[in-house]
């Protein structure tokens, strides 16, 4: 717990698709979700944000799906 409180703390799965908006259109537009991913973290990576991969993951299936 001490430690904590001095780690950058990581976005979640819906700040994420938020940061994501300007490469929504590229996301869905990737081959498979493999590269989906690779554009999301291309473009998290440029804003310096801290991230867990899974919720990447995640967010990248929310942009994909349609609906």
């Amino acid at each position: 717990t001490v430690l904590a409180e001095f780690l950058p703390k990581s976005l979640d799965v819906a700040a994420i698709v938020e940061a994501l908006a300007a490469v929504h259109q590229a996301i869905r537009d990737a081959g498979n979700d493999g590269q989906a991913t690779g554009v999301a973290m291309k473009e998290l990576k440029s804003k310096g944000a801290v991230v867990n991969g899974k919720d990447v993951a995640l967010a990248v299936r929310q942009v994909r799906t349609p609906g």
